[in-house]
């Protein structure tokens, strides 16, 4: 699994864990049971490089807003 590949799965696991309460924790059992979508393709396997490269583009995006921040933030120094 690449690290993009993780940053695109980890809020979905996080999501599904989420209905637990706090008394009610999200156990293994309870983790085995439960059903997490992930993009697919026709034949039913994840789409690994769709979640690849969605994952890359926002990244990329989300660097060039820091980098245009922290060249904004210099310039008002």
């Amino acid at each position: 699994m690449t690290k993009n590949i993780a940053l695109f799965i980890c809020p979905i696991i996080k999501l599904a864990g989420r209905k637990f309460a706090f008394v009610d924790k999200w156990k293994k059992e309870k983790m085995e049971n439960s059903f997490v979508k992930l993009p697919a393709i026709k034949n039913g396997t994840p789409d690994w490089t769709y979640m690849e490269s969605y994952m890359k583009q926002v990244v990329d995006e989300s660097e060039k807003k820091i980098d245009y921040l922290s060249v904004l933030s210099k310039s008002n120094l």
